[in-house]
């Protein structure tokens, strides 16, 4: 994992990035539970790292579009399924993410690029699909 989290750096475009996280994810289920861990953390920190970044074309453009979007999704899925704090993550994409995209006329956010008018129902759909899981996992009483 660690070798293959090397790699992050030199991704050039979000389809690669959606795959080598995916990959990163696919691996660090496997091995032992503390092995697993440390990989999910990894994960986490990758995923992360790929939300903030500003994706462009080739040509130079601001990435768009459906395929864009379905890239997005997957690593916001991987994002939030490998975290320790969900919540948390979700508060900070809210936050720092939703909030000035939705407050600002450009609609974009500085943390998170990624995040933008385009994309904000690719994201309200995984943190509500994210979310309800969660609510599952509570326990009455």
């Amino acid at each position: 994992i660690k070798y293959l989290k090397t790699f992050s750096s030199t991704v050039l475009t979000v389809d690669v990035a959606a795959s080598h996280l995916l990959l990163i994810s696919t691996l660090a289920k496997l091995g032992d539970t503390q092995d697993q861990a440390k990989s999910r953390e990894t994960v986490a920190k990758v995923a992360e790292e790929y939300l903030a970044r500003d994706w462009r074309s080739a040509t130079g453009e601001k990435e768009k579009g459906a395929e864009f979007n379905s890239q997005v999704e997957k690593i916001l899925m991987v994002l939030l399924s490998s975290s320790k704090q969900v919540v948390e993550v979700m508060e900070q994409l809210c936050k720092e993410g939703v909030t000035p995209v939705i407050g600002s006329k450009e609609g974009t956010s500085d943390t998170f690029p990624v995040v933008t008018r385009a994309t904000l129902g690719v994201v309200y759909k995984v943190m509500m699909a994210t979310l309800v899981v969660e609510v599952k996992k509570l326990t009455y009483g």
